[in-house]
């Protein structure tokens, strides 16, 4: 293959674009996993970078979709207003009547459950970007994308570690036995699915863009999950790539609505989504994502003094979990909207 027919792949955006999001932002993520399994020491600085550069910025991002102007707020605005407070009060409730470590616990899964749904859909971004491939929502590239990370789960859940970011956790309870089982259902459906790769490509029909991110997919599950012991260690390499992806998918959707149509009436999110002021965006991004934690934080420091519940704990994963019930409701619903 040469180099004109690589550029002119399915890619999402671009060989440029596409190579760093497949394997840039994966690498990135899995030395970043490594390193801190090699010298636990780097795992602070190295996670205090990934909140403030990319884990705010990545909430950041999904706000550029719902409330970057007048017209984005008011389609959204149960999602702004009303899901927020109810997921508040089922944050303090479950804090209060059950204890901290319910928190701990609900985001473990819940964030498990959410990363892998989220390339699940960035999979199905890449299939359909070739019309060669058909996009049945259930057939074998299904059950290997999901098989890795549910094997991945349910290998933490039978560690059975007792923190999770320095939180009380527990787990549900999973055999070693369970655990190889789905492994072993792992590794038939990665089988099945690379000789439907080969077999497509002898016909002319594999998309290449697709077959590397779903690699790229497995590759980052089985280090976050499998291959790295410590569960600290292995959910920062996932979090790392998770947020990278998201921050770049979500620009690539941003600037595929808004490109060449600056001056209307989402005048602010249309200008700074052009390819041209890419540096704008992520500037505005991540000086909104500083601004903002930054202000929570001396809330957090103020309410601590009158309350005995953790409040960090209340406020930030009360906006994890409100990022996840907003994800899963704008990209299923944009996606209705394209059909």
């Amino acid at each position: 293959m040469n180099i004109s027919q690589t550029h002119s792949l399915p890619w999402l955006r671009s060989f440029r674009f596409d190579i760093g999001f497949i394997l840039l932002i994966p690498f990135m993520a899995i030395a970043a996993g490594f390193s801190v399994n090699e010298n636990p020491a780097l795992f602070a600085g190295i996670l205090l970078l990934d909140i403030w550069l990319l884990g705010y910025h990545h909430v950041i991002s999904t706000f550029t979709r719902i409330s970057f102007s007048k017209q984005q707020a008011a389609e959204h605005r149960t999602l702004l207003i009303h899901v927020p407070i109810l997921v508040l009060a089922g944050t303090v409730a479950a804090l209060y009547f059950v204890g901290p470590w319910a928190i701990a616990t609900l985001y473990l899964y819940w964030q498990w459950f959410h990363y892998t749904r989220q390339s699940y859909g960035i999979s199905r971004y890449y299939m359909s970007k070739s019309g060669r491939v058909a996009p049945p929502s259930r057939d074998i590239n299904s059950y290997a994308l999901y098989l890795l990370p549910l094997t991945g789960i349910l290998y933490r859940s039978y560690q059975a570690p007792e923190k999770f970011l320095f939180m009380e956790l527990k787990t549900l309870p999973v055999s070693y036995e369970i655990v190889m089982v789905f492994l072993a259902l792992s590794i038939i459906a990665i089988t099945l699915q690379i000789g439907q790769w080969i077999r497509d490509y002898l016909r002319g029909e594999l998309s290449i863009p697709y077959a590397l991110y779903v690699l790229s997919h497995h590759a980052i599950f089985a280090v976050g999950y499998l291959l790295i012991e410590d569960i600290n260690y292995g959910w920062l390499a996932l979090n790392i790539w998770h947020n990278a992806q998201y921050i770049a998918f979500v620009w690539l959707q941003n600037n595929l609505r808004y490109e060449g149509i600056e001056g209307t009436k989402d005048s602010l999110i249309s200008h700074i989504s052009q390819k041209k002021n890419i540096i704008y965006y992520f500037a505005v991004c991540l000086a909104l994502a500083v601004f903002i934690y930054t202000l929570l934080d001396v809330v957090r420091a103020g309410l601590q003094l009158y309350s005995l519940m953790p409040m960090g704990m209340v406020i930030y994963m009360t906006i994890n979990f409100h990022h996840y019930v907003v994800d899963a409701v704008i990209w299923k619903r944009r996606k209705k909207t394209a059909a």
